[in-house]
Parts: C-alpha cells; structure tokens; sequence
C-alpha cells in the first residue's frame, strides 16, 4: 500500500523521482489520447478512404468519435478499479509500456491490418480515461491529502 503518514509539501514532493515518473506517464498518456480523439475523424477517414463511398466513410467516423468517447469513459471506471486490485504502480506501467506499444503499433500499421488500428485506438483511449481516473487515488495515498487536496481537485 501506498498510504504515507507523513506530510509532504509540493516543494517536496517534485524533488522525487516519483512525481517525476507519475508525470511522465501522464504527459504521454494524455498527448496520445488527445491526439487521437482530437483528430479522430480525419484520420479515420483518412486510413479507409479506399473502401466505402464517402458518405459511408463520414457516417462510419462519427460513429468511431463516438466509440473513442465510450472508451474513455470505460476506461476511467474499468482500468482504475483493476488499479485497486493489481496496485497503480502496476497500473501506471501498464499504461506507459503496453499504451506505448499501442502507439507503435498504430504509427506501423498500413491499411491492410485495419482492425489493428481500431482495436489500438480504443485502448489508448481507455487507457487516456484511465490515466486520470487513476491520478487522483494516486496521490491521495502517496502523500499527505490535506496537503495535496488543491492539486488533485483537477484529477
């Protein structure tokens, strides 16, 4: 468990490696989800320009919008309660190692594997949901919650 007695200052808390390491997964977590969601349309439409009549294809990519949002809101209730079971830590590396091949995989992917590309695109945005479902409970028992209360409203 993860539950600190003692009371850590923010001066004190990003003098350690674990803030640090909680915000690099955090920044990654969210650039991919953001990127993706904000430009989930085009490049739906984009990768399967060639399959379907234009209207099919627009039609299709707001129903894929509307797939993202869903995992985004799955992932917040689902991954964040496996994180009580497996522990954030786990959780966190789960999100930076797994989210990050993911990502690789959809930057290596061609049309031909187009399956690959959606069934990547919904985990990292369930994983982006995630990540902020899971930052809260985080530093609420990594330090001092009287002190860090401010700073996780936002969470």
């Amino acid at each position: 468990m993860l539950i600190s007695r003692g009371n850590v200052s923010a001066r004190n808390a990003i003098r350690t490696p674990q803030f640090w390491l909680l915000w690099v997964v955090l920044c990654f977590n969210v650039t991919a989800g953001i990127g993706i969601l904000e430009r989930a349309n085009p490049i739906f439409t984009d990768f399967f320009r060639d399959s379907s009549p234009a209207e099919t294809i627009a039609a299709a990519a707001v129903g894929f919008v509307a797939i993202l949002s869903l995992a985004n809101s799955l992932g917040r209730i689902l991954w964040s309660s496996l994180s009580d079971y497996l522990g954030r830590k786990n959780m966190y590396r789960i999100y930076l190692g797994v989210g990050a091949l993911l990502y690789l995989a959809v930057t290596l992917t061609t049309n031909g594997n187009r399956a690959v590309f959606l069934v990547c695109a919904i985990f990292i945005l369930s994983f982006y949901g995630a990540g902020f479902a899971t930052v809260r409970p985080t530093c609420a028992t990594s330090s001092a919650p009287t002190r860090w209360a401010p700073s996780t409203a936002a969470c």
